[in-house]
């Protein structure tokens, strides 16, 4: 196992954070929520993640808080 330097290890640190309260689906994340669900179905289940994510407290970099929408917009489609 590779051991990672101070440096890498507090900018790894800075790069995660909670979802920010004005956090936005990008293009990709957009298109397959609209898509799958239709523009309120898409802005429902935007409002359901922030909420739940909220109150889960994770802290994630944002490639991470993308994926996970889109994973969350599939389980959403299979309800």
């Amino acid at each position: 196992m590779r051991s990672l330097s101070g440096d890498a290890t507090r900018c790894n640190a800075a790069a995660v954070a909670s979802l920010p309260p004005d956090w936005q689906p990008d293009a990709r994340g957009l298109k397959l929520a609209t898509e799958t669900l239709g523009h309120i179905g898409a802005a429902n289940c935007l409002a359901k993640f922030r909420d739940h994510q909220e109150a889960a407290g994770r802290l994630q970099t944002e490639a991470q808080w993308q994926a996970r929408f889109r994973k969350w917009v599939r389980s959403e489609h299979s309800f």
